[in-house]
């Protein structure tokens, strides 16, 4: 029997990156959550926002770590032994008791991951995705001079761009 998989061909068009910095590449002033907001505050932002992680500030506007719908999702299981559904976790009328995040006073820099993987708006494109590559991570944090959030470069940036 012959070879069914389906083989992709060469395309007509090189997809070629436009943005030649983080700042032509990057989401501008992008929403953020403060390092105090509870869990259930992160959540109903990240929900409100369609959004499946955001970076999380100091007081100072500076980014210290990241929060996603995943490091919601494993404080809820470890705080009641109850892994949500995926119904449970993308559908806001489910029963109160089983959404993945119940109130809580944890806060949010608490429930992060508290890396930070961030560049310089004048950082190549070509570094940034390497960055991106070597660090394994979805998005990384424009931050200016004084350490502030300017910007993300998000995966979908980099689509975004190609595609443009």
């Amino acid at each position: 029997m012959p070879n069914q998989s389906a083989t992709l061909s060469a395309p007509d068009t090189c997809l070629a990156l436009h943005a030649g910095t983080a700042r032509e590449l990057m989401t501008p002033n992008p929403l953020s959550i403060h390092d105090t907001a509870t869990a259930q505050d992160a959540a109903d932002f990240l929900y409100t926002h369609h959004i499946s992680g955001a970076p999380v500030i100091d007081v100072a506007g500076r980014p210290v770590g990241v929060i996603t719908m995943t490091d919601l999702v494993w404080f809820q299981r470890a705080k009641d032994g109850h892994f949500p559904t995926q119904h449970e976790i993308y559908y806001r009328d489910a029963p109160a008791k089983t959404r993945p995040v119940s109130a809580s006073a944890r806060l949010a820099r608490e429930l992060m991951t508290p890396a930070v993987f961030s560049v310089r708006p004048e950082t190549p494109v070509r570094q940034v995705l390497e960055e991106m590559y070597r660090s394994k991570v979805h998005r990384l944090f424009v931050v200016d001079g004084d350490g502030t959030l300017i910007g993300v470069v998000a995966a979908f940036d980099v689509i975004r761009d190609l595609c443009e």
